[in-house]
């Protein structure tokens, strides 16, 4: 009898780290399995909002420099929707988006996307089996909904010298600034 597989790590977590992603990959950490859906779902389409009409430029630009950022915008403006814009910004290449949650199972597909979309959960056990570094970038959507697992991922983050970009409805951005290391926060 052979050991289970744990199937929301990939299947083969060496060709996971050894795939050819010039550039990282984006780990966008949502708060929920729900959420997951809606950030996918998002990445999927083109839509203008008040974001990107007001600060779009502005975002893609932070986003080609390499720099860590936050947003805090209110609802409805479309901080979702604007994942799509500053993941291509960071890539410059078309992106394959995949969801690992509750659900969704890693698959031999894995390895071949530049973006992918989890729960806390899902992102704690792929920092300890060293699938996150510093060659990624990580996406917190709705970073004021905190939790033990949520500040845990930050933390070994941090440790892992990722590059963080968070979002907010609703927090204040002094704390996240300062300990995600943000050279910039668009407060609007």
């Amino acid at each position: 009898m052979h050991p289970s597989r744990d199937h929301h790590l990939p299947p083969d977590p060496e060709a996971y780290r050894h795939a050819p992603h010039p550039k990282g990959r984006i780990i966008i950490i949502a708060p929920t399995r729900a959420a997951c859906e809606t950030i996918e779902l998002a990445l999927g389409i083109h839509v203008d909002t008040l974001l990107e009409r007001e600060h779009g430029a502005e975002l893609r630009q932070w986003a080609a420099e390499g720099k860590g950022f936050g947003i805090v915008a209110g609802t409805g403006t479309g901080k979702t929707l604007g994942i799509r814009p500053i993941a291509e910004e960071i890539l410059r290449e078309p992106l394959k988006v995949g969801v690992v949650n509750r659900e969704r199972e890693a698959t031999p597909e894995t390895p071949s996307w530049n973006v992918v979309i989890v729960t806390t959960g899902i992102a704690r056990r792929w920092f300890q089996d060293d699938l996150i570094t510093a060659r990624d970038t990580i996406i917190v959507d709705e970073i004021h909904q905190t939790s033990a697992e949520l500040e845990l991922c930050l933390a070994l983050g941090k440790r892992a010298r990722s590059r963080f970009i968070w979002l907010s409805a609703t927090v204040d951005p002094t704390f996240y600034s300062e300990y995600l290391n943000s050279v910039e926060v668009l407060a609007t």
